[in-house]
């Protein structure tokens, strides 16, 4: 097998289908294309080009893909993984480049200080913490229950008056006056 190859794969084989199979055909699409040019039977789709594949939902994947296909062997078999060719595919490298990867962006991230610097920034820590205020704040007071607060309380809100609706029954009712 040979190492990472970058393609652009057509999808529009996928837009041949019922409208509500379309971004699962373009995964199927995506597979028979690795199979195909990669020569083997064993493909695995990566975490991001699946998100790209199904972000705009089931009706309406993307036209193309520009995809990576990197080969592996685990073990006998042999797996390609395809996935976004921007991604890093940090699930394929090993434990021991993980860690090596991690020291070397420590490294870099870790901002370089003199001594100068940092027995100014001890001084000037004690100015920074802020001083408490030197009278409490006031307490609110509960209110407590007068003779005026019981009356002041909000009168319940009166049903408004149906409107009579006559209806033939009560005009029979009513006898009529001569």
């Amino acid at each position: 097998m040979a190492e990472k190859r970058l393609y652009t794969i057509p999808l529009r084989d996928a837009w041949n289908v019922a409208i509500k199979k379309r971004s699962k055909r373009a995964m199927s699409v995506i597979r028979i294309f690795a199979e195909r040019h990669m020569k083997t039977d064993s493909v695995k789709i990566g975490a991001e080009l699946n998100h790209l594949i199904w972000s705009r939902g089931i009706k309406n994947p993307p036209r193309k893909v520009k995809v990576q296909m990197v080969p592996t062997k685990t073990d006998d078999a042999e797996v390609v993984w395809v996935d976004v060719a921007t991604s890093s595919m940090d699930y394929l490298k090993t434990d021991k480049e993980k860690k090596k990867d991690e020291k070397k962006s420590t490294v870099k991230d870790a901002p370089k200080t003199t001594a100068t610097e940092t027995k100014k920034e001890t001084k000037a820590e004690p100015k920074k913490t802020e001083a408490k205020p030197k009278t409490a704040p006031k307490k609110a007071e509960p209110k407590k229950a007068t003779a005026d607060t019981k009356t002041e309380a909000k009168p319940k809100a009166t049903p408004k008056p149906k409107a009579e609706v006559k209806t033939a029954e009560t005009k029979k009712a009513a006898p009529a006056k001569k």
